[in-house]
């Protein structure tokens, strides 16, 4: 861990100083640099989806340190099924002192069914100070064979078709193993 010097010149200016040489001093002041990064978010876009296509999974987050992250931010998006890992991702950015970035995965399932994705967001090379809002999970993320929307009646819902049954299902009534 690391640490900045400022140095402060203090200057005074009084009429009729007998001593101006006294009238300046400079004092050092040392501060501990501070790594720290938040993952504030983590969302999929769509939540429900066709096997045959990509969904957007995002991650947002921010330095809330005092130090300026040049390439030294990892991002690992992990997604389950079942409790087992079935695919992951690793993107590098760049986060300035107080800034704030989106990352994204363009990640398409394997199979049908219910996926978790995790996100963790990592400082390369540095000690942080709080790693306890470094990491998120996403549950209920599903996977269907065909999506379609009953567009004859305004507002009626999406449904899916479940091959194995022939049936056509509400999202809202997807079943999980």
């Amino acid at each position: 861990i690391g640490t900045f010097q400022y140095k402060i010149e203090v200057k005074t200016s009084l009429s009729n100083d007998g001593n101006a040489l006294n009238d300046v001093k400079d004092e050092y002041i040392w501060a501990k640099k501070i790594f720290d990064i938040k993952l504030e978010s983590l969302y999929a876009d769509p939540m429900v989806q066709d096997i045959a296509r990509a969904r957007t999974v995002s991650a947002g987050l921010r330095n809330i340190g005092n130090t300026n992250l040049d390439n030294q931010v990892q991002v690992k998006f992990e997604a389950y099924f079942g409790g087992i890992k079935v695919d992951e991702y690793t993107a590098v950015i760049s986060l300035q002192r107080g800034e704030s970035s989106t990352v994204t995965w363009d990640w398409q399932s394997y199979k049908y069914g219910e996926y978790t994705i995790t996100a963790t967001g990592s400082i390369i090379g540095e000690t942080e100070t709080n790693t306890n809002d470094n990491s998120a999970t996403l549950a209920g993320i599903i996977t269907v064979q065909t999506i379609f929307s009953d567009t004859r009646e305004a507002g009626s819902s999406p449904y899916y078709l479940d091959r194995s049954t022939g049936e056509f299902k509400l999202w809202d009534h997807v079943a999980h193993d």
